[in-house]
């Protein structure tokens, strides 16, 4: 979904842009997740946080794949010719150790 969502509504743009927007939007996204370190959380009902946390999960997610498409763009353009798949895979391979980092 998050494919096609940016092929509809960022092939026009430029890749600055794009990374700008889809950025903002997984920030804003991402922000979300303050609602559930608060205290709002637990004066509602237990299914009503089981909905949220299911919500919450599927629109970040999508979000943050969106935001993910117009770095391989990037990555793409900018790679010497012939060596795209060696860039993508030095790009996941920081991508993923910045992951791993950030969940010590």
């Amino acid at each position: 979904l998050g494919v096609l969502l940016y092929w509809r509504l960022f092939v026009k743009t430029g890749v600055r842009t794009s990374l700008m927007v889809t950025t903002t939007l997984a920030a804003f996204a991402n922000l979300t997740r303050l609602v559930f370190t608060t205290s709002t959380v637990t004066q509602l009902p237990a299914a009503y946080v089981s909905i949220l946390l299911g919500a919450d999960c599927l629109v970040t997610n999508m979000i943050s794949r969106l935001a993910f498409m117009p770095l391989l763009t990037m990555a793409a353009r900018y790679a010497p010719r012939g060596r795209e798949a060696t860039a993508f895979a030095a790009l996941t391979t920081c991508l993923d150790l910045g992951d791993e980092v950030g969940q010590l």
